[in-house]
């Protein structure tokens, strides 16, 4: 549930040297730092907006967006200063940074609760708001073709766990968006397998993915 955006901050900066992070919604979100002049990379159509962006959320021209995580080097000296969802687990924000005055000031804003961290750059803000989430190192990664795949030898007893690759329909209930990735996979084809549990899946997630696997959309 998106709710209004509210003033988080006003900062000083010095538009020549500033940059702003954006953190992306998911793995295929661009992510990264930009000049405050610079046009961050945004969807260019609906098909793009649902594949690799935060469904549902329209960025108005002009406004850099993290979802849940924003950092700003104002790029006069001043310490780097990093807002986050203050509870991750249960909410993400959506936080926003436009330029005013001229580009002498930084306006940011978000839909939700936020915290603040501060560092002398933004990798190591970025570090040190990771460390503090308290969480395990991720295991060492396999060897395979990508990030998006395991090893095909995993299976689950009741059907082969794979990851969320282009090619693959996530039609499980807990997939908010499982309805227009189904359109998406139904309209573009190549679809080779699923990445669903069998027993995760209700009964339009079963028709779905039977209908599609066998190639009856065709």
């Amino acid at each position: 549930m998106h709710h209004p955006f509210t003033s988080v901050a006003s900062v000083p900066v010095d538009i020549r040297t500033a940059k702003v992070h954006e953190e992306g919604w998911q793995s295929w979100s661009p992510s990264g730092a930009y000049a405050l002049d610079a046009t961050p990379y945004r969807p260019t159509n609906d098909n793009w907006a649902t594949v690799c962006y935060r469904p549902g959320v329209t960025v108005p021209t002009g406004t850099f967006q993290g979802e849940g995580l924003l950092a700003l080097d104002p790029g006069d000296g001043s310490p780097v200063r990093l807002w986050a969802a203050a509870d991750p687990v249960h909410e993400v924000p959506s936080i926003r940074l436009v330029v005013r005055d001229g580009g002498e000031v930084a306006e940011v804003s978000a839909d939700g609760p936020v915290k603040e961290w501060t560092g002398a750059d933004i990798q190591s803000v970025l570090g040190e708001w990771a460390s503090q989430l308290g969480l395990e190192a991720p295991r060492p990664a396999p060897t395979v073709w990508c990030s998006w795949y395991e090893y095909p030898a995993e299976f689950t007893g009741v059907g082969r766990l794979w990851v969320n690759d282009p090619d693959c329909l996530m039609a499980r209930p807990a997939v908010e968006t499982r309805e227009p990735w189904a359109a998406h996979l139904e309209a573009t084809g190549g679809l080779m397998a699923s990445s669903d549990r069998l027993l995760s899946l209700d009964d339009w997630g079963v028709a779905t993915t039977r209908r599609l696997l066998s190639g009856a959309a065709a």
